[in-house]
């Protein structure tokens, strides 16, 4: 019997994902038997399932890959991975959570679910575009310390008014410094 051949290889994956919490992966087909799957990471590790799991050890936007080969000839298609220090859910007119404490130098992800939105800083120094209901993710790298306030531009406004939420970048900076006094005995 001859391989039916492969047709319509698509790869998705759970991304955005935090550090530290496992990526799923997906390989489907619209036609094809007898199909072995070969997957890159884009980190230097593979897997031969269909349906694998992964862990990334470092944040980062990584092109998964995955091969789907039988006796007639193989497929490829690629997903990308967007592994952050936090991921931020847009919907139902809500940033969850709408409160994030990070590191200097931190990957922060917008995912959006549903609904017209985007994300936009009090200060407009940065912005995810229009507010739309098109785009899927933004990313973010902050790396100086401070609080950096933002809004949805159709459902919030500046000041924490309405879809609003801060990014909190920890480390030290006029607003949080240590203090050490000397012990004092009398």
């Amino acid at each position: 019997s001859t391989d039916t051949p492969i047709s319509g290889l698509a790869a998705t994956s759970s991304s955005p994902t935090e550090l530290g919490q496992v990526t799923s992966f997906n390989a489907t087909v619209t036609a094809g038997d007898n199909i072995s799957y070969a997957w890159n990471f884009g980190d230097g590790n593979s897997s031969t399932s269909q349906s694998p799991n992964h862990t990334y050890a470092a944040t980062g936007i990584y092109t998964a890959t995955v091969t789907a080969t039988n006796g007639q000839g193989g497929q490829l298609a690629s997903t990308t991975v967007i592994v952050a220090n936090k991921v931020i859910e847009v919907r139902n007119n809500t940033f969850s959570p709408t409160d994030v404490t990070v590191n200097p130098g931190a990957l922060v992800v917008w995912k959006r679910i549903e609904g017209f939105h985007n994300v936009r800083a009090d200060d407009g120094s940065f912005t995810s575009g229009p507010v739309s209901d098109t785009w899927s993710t933004y990313a973010r790298t902050f790396s100086s310390p401070g609080e950096y306030p933002y809004y949805c531009e159709a459902h919030g406004n500046a000041g924490g008014i309405g879809m609003s939420g801060i990014i909190r970048v920890s480390g030290s900076s006029s607003s949080s410094k240590n203090l050490y006094l000397p012990n004092v005995r009398k």
